[in-house]
């Protein structure tokens, strides 16, 4: 479905009555929307939006095709004090809707009927379930660095212009920063229009959070019509949190994001789906995968920029600012260092800034070298970098982090030994990371990639995580090929093996044990540039260590994630009550600590997922409290305040207490 604007003007001064001073302007248009609808047997609505002395709004909406064809039929019925001539502007739904509303208001037209008719009654109202917004493809500006953008080009010039209406593939796309991921986005779209793929200019983005405060029901309702009107174009799914990882498999994200591939499913065939997901890994295009079974996806990442490109890049971004590049914008990037987008326009726009202030305003230079100065120190102290600053600010895991922090000084030793001339056998890097559900393992590894990236470790810090599922074949001779690609794909950064024990089968000669062999053998042959984390519970990790020889040689570092202590569960309460724009009332505290002491006694205690999941049953409990309050009118503070009387405890802890034995080795 298309949305239009046309605007008319008039001939004469329109006046707000006809000369007999009886009829209304706008009655002239009232029977327009069915005649226009009758001769073109439904496929068009076109009414008048609202006019001023001297021109008149008509919107249009088109079911399909273009409004060229029907331009002519709908000047035909205008009134003779209204010129033919006309401007017509492609608008988006959110547009039309207004217009409707401004007919409601202004024109003595039904708009409410209007977006009946088409569909989209309540769609671009303020209490909408989904957030999204509606943009038209245009010729994109930034540029980008993607050999498998570069390739997905190629193959849809070749392909041409398609006979039928059809999406051989959808899209994943992958990058570092969201502006990476916008400019392949752009590049992507603009290339499919040029060349016919999607036969329509106006795409939907499609907003997707981590919100416990939805209605998946009313939620895949509206996603069904945004499908409908976006036929023939394209829908963005931008995903805000990661959809990989054993905590996150369990959030809102991903919950969301079902419901809506599984409505997607009816509409594939000419509504086209990209992905966009919130980092650069594999991991989380494999989670994508496992929501739409059956469809064929072409995943686009940014790539890593080596220092021959870095300069390049760096000198383009200087010719297009019409500056002269000199050695000072080179100074900071390095030759055996890989680099994204976003960080060579921080190292540019650093450059610009003081190159700008020495020519224009050289007054002020010494101000600017002497802040220069500070945030230099300042990066000086921070040298492990944003994400080892996340990671220690985490609550909880001090055995954790004391053992990361060795690991990390050990690794960065190993590299000033090198670099000082002292060579000798690469020490290993492998680790093991041991702890119940619960307690950041995940996020905790997937921050030590971008750590190691950060201190020069690895080269790019990427974080690929598995399972048994992803490294296990269907036959005989799949599992190590499998296997040795995951090795690949996480070359440069992290392959995190969860649950890694699963491995570990009853009879020898399986497909696990194939796939512990071709581990050890990897760990061996990318043991310079790719760091293996085992993950799982402390004693089902010593039988897997126990399996395999050689395994645990090359294991370097144990890292243990104690339980969260009930103090700890309440200050993750508080974090993701922040965060939820809600806070608690007095009361709740001493309400929420017994219950985290006594559920901590039970086995298989979740952590932060039992948090999580007490949070979302108290913010339901506090939904029924306040319906049933009988107020009319409830305030703001009222919905955004969470009482003792929201938390109960679970069923599960009421359960007889089971002490569970201390984790380690």
């Amino acid at each position: 479905m298309r949305f239009y604007k046309l605007t008319y003007n008039a001939i004469t001064r329109i006046e707000k009555r006809t000369n007999n001073g009886k009829e209304c302007f706008e009655d002239l248009f009232k029977d327009i929307p069915d005649e226009i609808s009758e001769l073109t047997n439904g496929n068009v609505v076109a009414f008048l939006s609202d006019y001023s002395s001297k021109k008149i709004r008509i919107a249009v909406a088109v079911n399909n095709g273009e409004i060229d064809g029907y331009i002519e039929d709908i000047t035909s019925f205008l009134p003779s004090n209204i010129s033919d001539e006309n401007k017509a502007e492609e608008i988006t739904g959110e547009n039309f809707d207004k217009m409707t509303r401004c007919a409601d208001r202004f024109c003595s037209i039904c708009g409410s009927e209007i977006r009946e008719k088409l569909g989209i009654y309540n769609l671009y109202s303020w209490n909408s379930e989904l957030s999204f917004d509606e943009q038209f493809i245009e010729k994109p500006k930034g540029e980008y660095f993607s050999l498998e953008l570069d390739d997905e080009k190629e193959r849809i010039r070749q392909s041409g212009k398609p006979k039928i209406e059809y999406n051989p593939v959808h899209y994943i796309i992958g990058g570092n920063s969201p502006e990476s991921r916008e400019t392949l986005l752009e590049k992507l779209l603009f290339e499919l229009k040029e060349n016919g793929r999607i036969s329509q200019a106006r795409y939907t983005m499609i907003h997707i959070k981590d919100c416990h405060h939805f209605n998946l029901k009313a939620m895949s309702a509206e996603a069904e019509i945004i499908f409908k009107v976006s036929a023939g174009g394209a829908m963005v799914f931008n995903i805000a949190d990661t959809i990989s990882g054993g905590e996150e498999k369990r959030s809102s994200v991903r919950e969301v994001l079902s419901a809506l591939c599984k409505v997607s499913k009816k509409y594939l065939r000419n509504t086209l789906c990209i992905f966009l997901l919130p980092d650069n890994n594999h991991a989380s295009a494999d989670e994508m995968r496992a929501c739409m079974p059956g469809e064929t996806f072409v995943e686009i990442r940014e790539d890593y920029i080596n220092f021959e490109k870095s300069r390049k890049y760096l000198s383009f971004l200087a010719k297009n600012d019409r500056v002269r590049a000199n050695k000072a914008l080179y100074k900071d990037i390095e030759k055996d260092k890989t680099y994204f987008i976003d960080e060579l326009n921080a190292v540019y726009n650093n450059w610009y800034k003081k190159s700008v202030i020495d020519k224009s305003f050289p007054a002020y230079s010494k101000y600017y070298e002497k802040h220069a100065v500070k945030v230099e120190k300042a990066e000086e102290k921070k040298e492990r970098g944003d994400a080892y600053k996340e990671l220690m600010s985490m609550i909880g895991l001090a055995g954790a982090k004391e053992v990361i922090n060795e690991a990390i000084d050990y690794f960065k030793a190993q590299k000033l030994y090198a670099d000082c001339g002292f060579t000798g056998s690469s020490p290993t890097m492998h680790m093991v990371f041991t702890g119940s559900p619960g307690t950041a393992k995940t996020t905790a590894a997937r921050l030590f990639a971008k750590i190691m990236r950060d201190n020069k470790i690895l080269s790019k810090g990427t974080f690929v995580e598995v399972g048994r599922a992803d490294l296990v074949g269907m036959y005989v001779g799949w599992t190590a090929n499998i296997v040795k690609e995951k090795f690949r794909k996480a070359e440069g950064g992290v392959l995190f093996i969860d649950e890694a024990y699963s491995l570990v089968d009853d009879r020898g000669g399986s497909y696990g044990d194939e796939a512990i062999n071709t581990i050890v053998q990897e760990m061996e042959n990318n043991r310079n540039d790719t760091i293996v984390i085992f993950a799982g519970y402390s004693d089902k990790m010593e039988e897997f260590l126990g399996k395999n020889p050689g395994l645990r040689s090359r294991i370097a570092f144990h890292v243990p994630f104690e339980d969260y202590s009930a103090e700890e569960l309440f200050e993750i309460a508080e974090m993701m009550s922040e965060k939820n724009k809600t806070v608690f009332a007095p009361g709740v505290k001493e309400k929420m600590i017994p219950i985290f002491e006594a559920a901590s006694l039970q086995p298989d205690f979740g952590n932060g997922r039992f948090v999580r999941n007490l949070m979302e049953k108290a913010r339901m409990k506090q939904a029924t409290r306040l319906v049933n309050s009988g107020k009319k009118l409830i305030t703001r503070e009222q919905v955004s305040t969470l009482i003792p009387e929201d938390f109960d405890m679970p069923i599960m802890c009421t359960a007889k207490e089971i002490k569970r034995n201390a984790i380690g080795f």
